[in-house]
């Protein structure tokens, strides 16, 4: 029995400033590490792509949050799996923009990039379709 789920979504973002973005991060890295929970948030040109992984329930219960969120718009479930591994497991919120994701080659950029990357590897075709468009 696998002990965590991964899940991840995709969604349209109604912030409209970098510092309303840096907010939310901040909040979410506070609420994930109480909750037990890691991930990464993608954002870019208005939109988000993030991967929550924990205990089964308090990520449902993250998700189901993040539904009811007026920040998201469009939220679509691309990835739902269980799994024994975290990918994301040192980071209550890995986040990479468009600035971070240009300076990938270093750490700790390095690090978030190669975990999107076995994401990528381990999602079923339509999220890697999404995953692989985002930048």
């Amino acid at each position: 029995m696998a002990a965590f789920l991964r899940l991840a979504y995709f969604s349209a973002s109604r912030l409209t400033s970098q510092w309303d973005i840096v907010c939310l991060v901040e909040q979410s890295r506070l609420h994930n590490a109480r909750n037990g929970i890691s991930g990464l948030l993608l954002h870019e040109d208005g939109a988000f792509l993030q991967f929550i992984e924990g205990e089964k329930a308090v990520v449902e219960t993250l998700y189901r949050k993040i539904l009811r969120d007026p920040r998201h718009s469009y939220v679509t479930q691309i990835c739902n799996q269980e799994t024994d591994a975290r990918l994301f497991g040192e980071w209550p919120l890995a986040f990479l923009g468009r600035v971070e994701y240009a300076q990938a080659s270093q750490s700790p950029h390095r690090e978030v990039l190669d975990s999107l990357k076995q994401a990528y590897r381990d999602a079923e075709p339509p999220a890697r379709e999404v995953i692989g468009g985002f930048f």
